[in-house]
């Protein structure tokens, strides 16, 4: 384990100890910068893998840093390239730019002029708080988030549209590749993520007795009566394979940000801005608008970053059977969102359908690309957050059976089902 990886875990526990151990390593990184003080951003519930915070200098300047650093990261992106603000200023994309980079694996690091402005997340999380305890939106903001959410969305397409190329060796240097393939197969030796959040390890079931994830995994799953196809166990096979990087270095390619879901985008008024490229570049085009689309719109904050905000509204009824799991659960109502489901048909009209409809017209939209999506889809919350670590919940067992159902419900989305170029 790195030492900036092991300074996240630490941050999101005892923040103030983590505080006096990053201060030396950021005077390092950054001896320029002349650091007097720092103090991280602890309540942060979108940094799932990063630590931000506020630095101040000794003439008193106040600067915004954050970092990102998760397990295996400086031996599996060896090499890769990060923080690529500038590619994406030159491409016309509202983006923040740094005062400071550090780009070494292990230390890298984005430092910025403090900004005031809120982040898309917390705007769109406050509405959230809104409609679910009053039943509406203030449509005033809703709207002004919404045309925000359309404008980015065609300035992101149309950068894809004109930078969409053909297969590249180069792909498997794609930084991009650390949220999905590096996660799931192993890259210069680190121990995939798949494999120390799931193999082998306890599901607290709902009597409060455990199963290995394998015998979980193995079963076939019916949602509130809908049959899900592929089991768990078949899902991952499907996502270590089609997002491996000697698949992925056969498809096409584009420039996009990678990681524009709602926590690295300023609500600017008017318009989003984004920050934190730490993935930013060329990449394989069926992964660049993934994270924005399931991040910010199935993937609701209240299930996913601050469980514990729902859990006590969460029911859910458990059949475990030899061959399969039957669940029944009133998550759908719970977590109902009108705003996240007009961001996920946003999502499509301006982001995939286009996109799409360019890698078909030029021929390069790969046969399986669908699978491709579904599996990328199902990496977004089963591949960032640890679906059964029973810590996270430890009075509500229920909610890793509950959780593990939502991941699959992600692959067997309607939209992917329906989506055509």
């Amino acid at each position: 384990m790195s030492a900036l990886e092991q300074l996240v875990k630490d941050a999101k526990q005892t923040p103030a100890e983590a505080e006096r151990a990053l201060l030396p390593l950021l005077r390092e990184v950054f001896p320029d910068l002349n650091i007097a003080t720092i103090a991280i951003n602890a309540g942060s519930e979108v940094s799932l893998n990063s630590i931000n915070g506020i630095l101040t200098t000794d003439k008193s300047r106040r600067l915004f840093f954050k970092f990102h650093a998760e397990e295996g990261e400086t031996q599996s992106l060896i090499g890769g390239e990060y923080y690529r603000a500038g590619l994406l200023d030159k491409l016309g994309c509202k983006v923040t730019k740094p005062v400071a980079v550090s780009t070494k694996p292990g230390k890298q690091c984005l430092v910025y002029e403090e900004r005031h402005d809120p982040l898309a997340y917390d705007v769109f999380g406050e509405q959230d708080d809104v409609y679910m305890r009053t039943g509406t939106y203030d449509d005033g903001v809703v709207n002004s988030l919404l045309a925000a959410e359309e404008k980015y969305l065609r300035h992101a397409a149309g950068i894809m549209k004109d930078t969409l190329e053909p297969a590249s060796p180069d792909t498997a240097k794609a930084t991009l590749l650390q949220l999905f393939s590096h996660r799931l197969n192993s890259a210069n030796g680190a121990v995939p993520r798949v494999d120390l959040f799931y193999t082998g390890k306890p599901v607290t079931l709902p009597d409060g007795s455990t199963a290995v994830f394998e015998d979980i995994a193995a079963k076939k799953w019916i949602v509130n009566g809908r049959d899900m196809p592929q089991s768990l166990a078949e899902i991952i096979a499907f996502s270590k394979k089609h997002l491996s990087v000697e698949e992925l270095i056969k498809g096409p390619t584009v420039i996009s940000h990678g990681d524009d879901h709602n926590g690295n985008k300023f609500f600017a008024g008017t318009e989003f801005i984004t920050f934190d490229p730490a993935f930013a570049g060329r990449h394989p085009a069926l992964l660049a608008p993934i994270k924005g689309t399931m991040h910010n719109g199935p993937l609701h904050p209240f299930w996913y970053y601050k469980p514990g905000r729902v859990h006590d509204l969460i029911e859910a009824d458990f059949s475990i059977k030899p061959d399969r799991i039957e669940v029944t659960h009133n998550g759908d109502k719970v977590l109902d969102a009108p705003v996240r489901k007009k961001l996920i048909a946003m999502q499509i009209e301006l982001a995939w359908k286009p996109l799409l409809a360019e890698l078909k017209a030029k021929n390069l939209l790969p046969e399986n690309w669908r699978t491709t999506v579904q599996c990328a889809a199902f990496g977004c919350p089963f591949l960032a957050v640890n679906m059964i670590d029973a810590a996270r919940l430890p009075e509500h067992p229920k909610l890793s059976l509950f959780n593990l159902s939502k991941c699959v419900e992600a692959f067997h989305m309607p939209e992917w089902e329906a989506l055509s170029p």
